[in-house]
């Protein structure tokens, strides 16, 4: 649960982030901020270009994702 709770805040370090998301397979918690940038607004251009890669990104994995059958 506390892994959870730093994925949705902030992660003390960056060995509990590759410890929690190694351990319980969690998404990058930069996905959640850019979400919330992408509805109250980016700070920087810089920013807004990191989640807009980041998204790109994820968008590319899941069309690649595995489908059950």
């Amino acid at each position: 649960m506390t892994c959870v709770g730093w994925m949705l805040t902030a992660y003390p370090s960056g060995i509990e982030e590759v410890a929690c998301t190694a351990e319980y397979d969690l998404p990058s918690p930069f996905l959640l901020k850019c979400a919330q940038a992408q509805r109250k607004g980016f700070e920087s251009t810089t920013q807004r270009e990191a989640c807009r890669l980041m998204f790109s990104d994820a968008a590319r994995q899941t069309a690649a994702g595995y489908l059950k059958n």
